[in-house]
C-alpha cells in the first residue's frame, strides 16, 4: 500500500553552509532537513515528505528503492516500507539524506542513504492517536507513546492497516501473425499489524545504552482476473481479410504471510564531547510464506567504531572516524539456499579550515556468497572491492557556497539474478544451478553545485545549482535464453547477466521562498542517459518539474497543493509513459485535536507504457485510478 497524505513541497534548494538557523544545512557528505522549521501538518507521512525531494526521484525504479532508510544511523532493513508509511514529521527532529554511495555503511543503498533523526521528548507521558482513511478503501488507526525523565527516553508505536483497492489495466500486444488484447483486474486484499519500541538509557554522562525493536506481521491476497482476446491473421492462407479470434479468462490467485521482527542494540562511551567509541550488534528474522516470491533474509550485523576530533584550534579542525561492519545473510527458498558475508573495515577523514571543508572516506568489502540447491552443484564466490567518497565544500562568501562531491559504489546482484536457470560448463561436462558468472557493477558518481540565499526581514529566496555525471559499468540486465537440455530437449528460461555501460549527465534548479505567511518551492531535473551496447549507443532525454506551496490563514487554518511532472522515457526496449500528479490539501487544528482532507492525483492522468522487443510491440495503458480522497484526524494527549 502507499500511501500519500500530501504536504507542501521541501525542495533541495534550500540549503546553507554556513551556521545560522536555517531550514536545511548542507556537509559535504550528506544534507540536514530540519522538520521543525517547516510548519508541516503533524499527520503527514515520512514518504509523502521524501516524494517532494526532486533530488531523490528515480524515473523507471520504484521511488526510494536505491536509497537506504535508516533511524538514527541504523538501517531498518527489510522494514523500510513500514517505516516509511507510518512514520510522521511530528515524531522526527530532522532527516540527513546523502545523494551518493556512503562508505561508511555497512547498508549502503546504490544512490545513497535517507536517516530519520526522532525528536526528544519531554518530561512525562504523553502521545497520540491517528485514524486514517480513503477512498481506495484503505483504513489505518495508530498510537503513538513516549515517556521521558532525566535518564530514559521511550518511544513506541502500534498500528493496524486494512487495505482492499481494486485496479485494472488494459493492453495490446502485437504479433506478426497475431494481435493479443484484454485487460487485468487486479484485486488485493491487505492485513498490516505493526507495533516498534525505541528505548534510550543515559547511565552517566559518559555511557548511553540504545535499542530498536521493530515486529511486523501482514497477511495479503492478491487475486488477478485476466480477459483475453486473440486475433489471428489467416491472409496468408485464406486472402486479404481472413481472420480467426479466440477468447479466453484466466484468474490468479496469490497468497502471501510475513513475520518480520529486527532487535538491534548500541552502546556508547564518551571519552570526551567531541569524541566517542561505539559498539553495534543487530539481528532480523523473517518468516515468509508466498506462492512464488524469495523467503526474506536471516541477517546479522556487527560494528565497532571510534569518532572524535584529534586536532582543533581557531581554524583548522581534524576529525576521524576509523570502524569495521561484519554483515551475515542467510536465506532460503524452497529447496534453495544462499548465503553471504561482509567484512568491511572504513576510515573517514573530515577537515575544516575557515570556509573550507573537507571530506574523504574509503571502505575495504571482502564479500562472499555460496548458492546451493537439492540435487545439483552449487557454487561459491568471492569478491574484494574498495569504495569511496570524496567531497569538497567551499564558503565562497556570506551567503555563497561550492561543492563537490565524487564516489564509487557497488551494485551487487540480488537474489532473484542470482537463481534462474541452468549453466552447463562443456570443460567439466556439469549443470551448474544459479548464475555464477554475474558480476557486481561500480557506479562513479561527480558532482559539482552552487547555493546561494537572500533575506528580507521575515521572507527568504535559496537558489540552488547542480550538474552531475554518473558512469556505471557492467550493467546487469534480464535476457531471454535457450538451452538444449540432455542434447534434444529445448530448454527457454530468463535470467540476468552483464552487459554495456550506462552514463547519465544530470542538471538540477530550485529554489525556495519563504515567508509568514506563503511558502513556494519549485525544481526541475535533466538527465540525459547514454547506453553503450553492443549494437552501439543510445541517447535518452527526460525530466520532470515540481512546484509546490503552502498558504497559512488565520485560526490555525492551511491550505496547500502541489504539481509534479514527469516526462517519458525512452530505453533500449521500453518507452515509459509520462505522468502527472496533482494533489490539494485542507488542514485545521483545534488544540490538540487536528484534521485534513485531501484530494490525491486531482487529473487521473493515464500513463501509456509500450514495451517493443525486435517483431513484437507490447502496448498497455493504465488507468490507475489514482484519483483518491483522504482523511485524517490526530489527537494528542500528555507531554510530547
Amino acid at each position: 500500500m502507499k500511501k500519500l497524505i500530501f504536504v507542501f513541497a521541501l525542495v533541495l534548494g534550500c540549503m546553507s553552509s554556513y551556521a545560522g538557523d536555517y531550514t536545511i544545512e548542507m556537509e559535504p557528505s550528506k544534507q540536514i532537513i530540519y522538520l521543525s522549521r517547516l510548519g508541516l501538518p503533524p499527520d503527514t507521512t515520512l514518504e509523502t515528505l521524501l516524494k517532494t525531494m526532486p533530488e531523490l526521484m528515480h524515473r523507471g525504479d520504484i521511488l526510494f528503492d536505491n536509497y537506504d532508510i535508516q533511524c538514527d544511523g541504523k538501517s531498518v532493513g527489510e522494514s523500510r516500507d513500514v517505516i516509511l508509511l507510518q512514520t510522521r514529521v511530528d515524531e522526527l527532529e530532522k532527516i540527513e539524506v546523502t545523494s551518493s554511495s556512503v562508505a561508511t555503511q555497512s547498508r549502503n543503498g546504490q544512490s545513497g542513504t535517507i536517516n530519520i533523526v526522532y525528536k526528544t521528548p519531554s518530561d512525562g507521558f504523553g502521545g497520540d492517536v491517528n485514524v486514517s482513511a480513503s477512498t481506495e478503501v484503505d483504513l489505518i488507526p495508530s498510537v503513538n507513546v513516549n515517556y521521558a525523565n532525566n535518564k530514559l527516553e521511550l518511544r513506541g508505536h502500534a498500528s493496524f492497516e486494512y487495505y482492499h483497492p481494486e485496479k485494472q489495466t488494459i493492453y495490446e500486444n502485437v504479433l506478426p501473425l497475431k494481435t493479443i488484447t484484454g485487460y487485468n483486474t487486479n484485486t488485493e486484499k491487505y492485513l498490516q499489524e505493526t507495533a516498534r519500541l525505541n528505548l534510550k538509557y543515559k547511565f552517566d554522562k559518559s555511557n548511553t545504552l540504545k535499542a530498536w525493536l521493530l515486529e511486523t506481521f501482514n497477511n495479503s491476497d492478491n487475486n488477478q482476473y485476466k480477459d483475453i482476446t486473440t486475433v489471428y491473421d489467416r491472409s496468408a492462407e485464406y486472402g486479404k481479410g481472413w481472420y480467426y479470434s479466440e477468447h479466453q479468462y484466466d484468474t490468479l490467485l496469490n497468497h502471501s504471510r510475513m513475520l518480520n521482527v529486527s532487535a538491534k542494540a548500541e552502546y556508547e562511551h564518551l571519552f570526551r564531547p567531541d569524541a566517542k567509541f561505539v559498539v553495534f550488534a543487530g539481528y532480523e528474522t523473517s518468516n515468509k510464506k508466498d506462492n512464488n516470491a524469495f523467503s526474506y533474509p536471516n541477517t546479522l550485523d556487527g560494528e565497532v567504531k571510534y569518532e572524535g576530533v584529534v586536532w582543533s584550534n581557531e581554524d583548522h579542525m581534524v576529525k576521524i572516524k576509523p570502524g569495521v561492519n561484519v554483515s551475515y545473510q542467510d536465506k532460503r527458498f524452497q529447496d534453495n539456499t544462499s548465503r553471504s558475508l561482509y567484512l568491511s573495515p572504513y576510515f573517514d577523514f573530515n577537515y575544516k579550515y575557515k570556509g573550507l571543508w573537507v571530506n574523504g572516506t574509503g571502505r575495504y568489502q571482502r564479500y562472499n556468497r555460496s548458492n546451493r540447491v537439492d540435487g545439483y552443484d552449487g557454487f561459491n564466490a568471492a569478491e574484494n572491492d574498495f569504495v569511496w567518497n570524496a567531497n569538497v565544500q567551499w564558503q565562497v562568501r556570506p551567503h555563497h557556497a561550492l561543492r563537490f562531491s565524487s564516489s564509487r559504489n557497488i551494485i551487487r546482484p540480488a537474489d532473484n539474478m542470482l537463481y534462474p536457470g541452468f549453466v552447463y560448463y562443456p570443460s567439466t561436462r556439469k549443470w551448474v544451478y544459479g548464475n555464477p558468472d554475474l558480476r557486481r557493477s561500480s557506479v562513479y558518481e561527480f558532482e559539482l553545485g552552487y547555493i546561494t540565499d537572500c533575506h528580507w526581514g521575515a521572507r527568504s529566496l535559496v537558489v540552488q545549482a547542480k550538474a552531475g555525471y554518473d558512469h556505471a559499468t557492467d550493467l546487469i540486465e534480464e535476457m531471454v535464453r535457450t538451452i538444449l537440455y540432455q542434447e534434444s530437449f529445448p530448454m527457454v528460461y530468463s535470467t540476468y547477466t552483464n552487459s554495456g555501460e550506462k552514463n547519465i549527465a544530470k542538471m538540477n534548479v530550485s529554489a525556495l521562498y519563504k515567508s509568514d505567511l506563503l511558502t513556494l518551492s519549485a525544481a526541475g531535473n535533466l538527465f540525459c542517459n547514454f547506453e553503450n551496447k553492443s549494437g552501439g549507443a543510445d541517447k535518452h532525454l527526460y525530466y520532470n518539474v515540481s512546484v509546490s506551496s503552502i498558504l497559512n490563514l488565520e485560526n490555525n487554518w492551511a491550505v496547500s497543493a502541489d504539481v509534479q511532472y514527469n516526462s517519458s522515457i525512452v530505453t533500449e526496449h521500453c518507452v515509459y509513459g509520462d505522468r502527472l500528479l496533482a494533489n490539494a490539501r485542507l488542514y485545521k487544528s483545534f488544540g490538540r485535536l487536528a484534521a485534513s482532507l485531501e484530494i490525491f492525483d486531482i487529473f487521473d492522468y493515464l500513463t501509456t507504457d509500450y514495451t517493443e522487443q525486435k517483431d513484437s510491440k507490447l502496448s498497455s495503458l493504465y488507468d490507475l485510478y489514482g484519483r483518491w480522497i483522504g482523511m485524517s484526524l490526530t489527537y494528542k494527549f500528555g507531554v510530547r
